[in-house]
């Protein structure tokens, strides 16, 4: 069987034809939806509507090994997939099986997060920050790491114990690193198994969140639904701890498809976000345990200045970092005492972006895993 046709089968991709394909009558969409699905250099498909179409055409140059990374370079791609389609330059396919899906990003691109970005977040660290003595002293009133963090143009302010009115914050954006493409799962969310002594309650939580696919020209190219799951006790415990709190196995969930947004019919705010609904239910066999939803109209963290600020933390700031990133953009939902358990099944949800759904995977480690440090 010719390599190409192999390839087309494991994609489950229809009987290759003559191009060009029967042009397409397509209404208005406001999205595209493209997936990696097996093959000897992973296929790129695009749901359009209700139909899949194979991306491997010739002017497209989106195929081989490289043709994720050529995608997510290219300009004005939800246009340009758009008129192939419409046009018959590319392949109908068969809807692929979740199992056929790859992760939506290649081995070589890492993986970041942006927190406190939503004043709810900001809170509820807030507290834990405090009750740990962690506060930070400002005048007659207590701010934390997270207060100074959370404004996002430089200009907002918090309010103190007191209910008064705290000097203006600074606009910096937080920044951390969460792992590798090896990190990431499509299906599972990871919980650790260890803790540190004496350190109660135990939670580890998703965190529901619009990720962004951002390409070596610091732009975005799509988005996502994801849970940048924490262990939370840890950052509670010390901020210093962030690292361990964020970083292990499948500590990243994200959606198999990258949605690209029609421009004319989906704008951006005033902070560069598209305005999306998210909300997450969690269940424990067949009894929902919590359903929050939040929406990013109330992410303050602009776009430009998470960008720039990864950007700043590159090799070299001038040439960037050479195959884009993914990055979670903070959450709005923090369950109010929950911990997640193994075999829980989390299920984040928007109009806009579809569907994540993943079991909980509890981490175990060799030895004495429970607790490994006082």
């Amino acid at each position: 069987m010719p390599e190409a046709e192999q390839i087309s089968r494991a994609a489950g991709i229809l009987a290759a034809g003559q191009a060009p394909y029967a042009a397409i009558s397509l209404p208005q969409v406001d999205k595209i939806q493209i997936g990696r699905v097996k093959g000897e250099e992973g296929v790129l498909v695009a749901k359009i509507g209700n139909q899949f179409a194979a991306l491997d055409f010739t002017e497209g140059r989106w195929r081989g090994p490289r043709g994720w990374q050529q995608m997510l370079e290219t300009p004005e791609l939800f246009p340009k997939v758009i008129d192939a389609y419409a046009r018959g330059a590319l392949r109908v396919v068969e809807m692929p099986k979740e199992s056929d899906f790859l992760r939506p990003m290649l081995d070589d691109q890492l993986v970041w997060g942006a927190g406190v970005t939503y004043e709810n977040s900001m809170r509820a660290r807030r507290i834990e920050a405090l009750g740990s003595g962690n506060e930070v002293k400002d005048g007659n009133n207590q701010l934390t790491g997270y207060d100074k963090v959370y404004s996002s143009d430089g200009n907002a302010s918090v309010l103190g114990p007191d209910g008064t009115s705290s000097v203006a914050l600074g606009g910096s954006a937080e920044v951390f690193f969460k792992g590798f493409a090896g990190h990431v799962s499509l299906d599972v969310i990871g919980v650790r198994g260890d803790r540190p002594n004496n350190i109660t309650p135990v939670r580890n939580l998703p965190e529901p969140e619009l990720v962004i696919f951002v390409n070596s020209k610091n732009q975005i190219a799509g988005y996502s639904l994801g849970s940048d799951t924490t262990a939370n006790f840890f950052e509670a415990s010390s901020e210093l701890r962030l690292p361990q709190a964020k970083t292990y196995p499948n500590c990243m969930t994200v959606q198999r498809m990258m949605t690209v947004l029609n421009p004319e019919s989906v704008p951006l705010n005033e902070r560069g976000w598209p305005e999306a609904d998210i909300r997450m239910r969690i269940y424990r066999g067949r009894q929902c345990m919590t359903d929050g939803i939040t929406s990013t109209k109330n992410l303050a963290r602009p776009a430009s200045q998470i960008l720039e600020t990864l950007l700043r933390m590159a090799p070299n700031y001038d040439t960037g970092w050479p195959n884009g990133n993914l990055i979670s953009t903070g959450t709005g939902i923090i369950p109010d005492n929950f911990t997640l358990n193994d075999r829980d099944t989390v299920v984040i949800s928007s109009p806009l972006l579809g569907v994540l759904q993943a079991n909980v995977e509890v981490i175990r480690y060799p030895g004495n895993s429970q607790t490994y440090f006082s």
